[in-house]
């Protein structure tokens, strides 16, 4: 993840923390995380002609997201391993790929061949 540059992931959490009083009048705190995520597109860097700077951040990215989908597949395989640490983004959404998690995709996708990778 690269801060100086608008081609990179991003990652926005809300956290919310309630307290709920219990019929025995225990207290029981609840907490919810809420991540908001935009990820930077694939890219073929032969193809786009990205050169020196710009073709390593895109082969960050595509590195980035290849350990992405390594997870993914590793929890829908329910895998021993799963490779969390192989890349801070994983890191960070680690709670939120794996476990009790309710997930939502919305993506933007374009049919045309000039967006091929």
């Amino acid at each position: 993840m690269n801060a100086h540059s608008s081609r990179s992931h991003t990652v926005f959490t809300v956290i919310v923390h309630m307290k709920e009083n219990t019929v025995d009048s225990d207290e029981l705190m609840k907490t919810s995380k809420l991540h908001l995520v935009d990820l930077a597109g694939l890219e073929n860097i032969g193809w786009s002609g990205a050169l020196e700077k710009r073709a390593r951040e895109a082969g960050n990215i595509n590195m980035s997201l290849l350990t992405l989908g390594h997870v993914i597949t590793a929890l829908v395989e329910r895998a021993s391993h799963i490779p969390y640490r192989g890349l801070k983004l994983t890191c960070l959404l680690q709670d939120a790929l794996g476990g009790r998690t309710k997930t939502s995709v919305i993506a933007t996708i374009s049919p045309s061949s000039i967006n091929r990778l």
